[in-house]
């Protein structure tokens, strides 16, 4: 049997196991079961930044050096798993820009979605890529990757100081933050024309869950406090200052919280709203 199963994976076209990864694997568990952020901030272990860190740079050097396709949350892949989606939000500022691609990366780790999709990012006449992270990984992003048109800022305000962008990425990093809406005015205040979500927890419910999100121990042992966001309560919000140009299936799965709520990975490609 074991034969058998091992012969039918392999004659699975990859474009199938794709996909069959995206809908039934779960990458996450959210337990909902907190009823503000301080208790589920109080409820997570949280993760050690440093090693972490080092192990998306033993990731991100493996890609950089070709003995890996991809790099994401420090598990490396074999071949490419591009969200078309992300690629066509990228392309279409740069064609915006004749040709000029100038991205602020909001928790951009060591530049994972930059060396995912730099293969055609090449083909632009130019790229600026500006990660804003925390502390380590920018310590470490100046220190060990190097590349150019990427850089590593601890802030917005430090990265606005150096360039403007004119697309702002959120790759799985909203959801962290205790104030997100905060920090989406904030990427509003930048002047960017384009704003990109992508692989953003969403409900179907009409308000936001408080969790604490376990990663499996296969990528770290580590769990913190997220957001499960209203799909609709979030397009409310960008509303203020956004058009939603296109919604999308991100990469990353089903998952169910602790309580049976439904949740899944979406993406949305915005264009700044025209004055009057």
């Amino acid at each position: 049997m074991n034969r058998l199963w091992s012969t039918a994976r392999e004659n699975i076209p990859p474009e199938l196991r794709q996909f069959l990864r995206r809908k039934f694997r779960s990458v996450a568990t959210f337990d909902d079961s907190f009823g503000d952020w301080e208790s589920a901030e109080e409820a997570a272990i949280g993760y050690d930044s440093e090693i972490i860190a080092q192990r998306v740079l033993s990731g991100i050097t493996a890609v950089r050096d070709g003995s890996a396709a991809y790099e994401r949350d420090s598990v490396t892949f074999p071949h490419p798993e591009y969200s078309w989606p992300v690629l066509a939000g990228l392309m279409w500022a740069a064609a915006a820009e004749s040709g000029v691609l100038r991205v602020l990366d909001f928790g951009g780790s060591l530049g994972s979605t930059f060396f995912q999709y730099r293969g055609f990012l090449k083909t632009l006449t130019e790229v600026n890529w500006s990660v804003v992270e925390q502390e380590t990984f920018v310590r470490i992003g100046r220190e060990h990757v190097v590349e150019p048109g990427l850089a590593f800022y601890d802030s917005i305000a430090d990265a606005l100081a150096r360039e403007q962008p004119s697309l702002v990425h959120f790759g799985s990093s909203l959801q962290y933050l205790e104030n997100p809406r905060e920090v989406l005015e904030a990427a509003t205040h930048t002047g960017a024309r384009f704003l990109l979500l992508d692989r953003i927890p969403v409900s179907a419910l009409d308000h936001d869950l408080v969790t604490v999100q376990m990663v499996p121990p296969s990528i770290y042992p580590a769990s913190y406090a997220a957001w499960v966001f209203s799909m609709e309560g979030l397009k409310r919000i960008l509303d203020e200052e956004w058009d939603v140009v296109s919604e999308f299936e991100s990469l990353g799965g089903q998952a169910l919280t602790t309580s049976g709520v439904s949740v899944s990975w979406r993406g949305m490609l915005c264009s700044r709203k025209q004055a009057g």
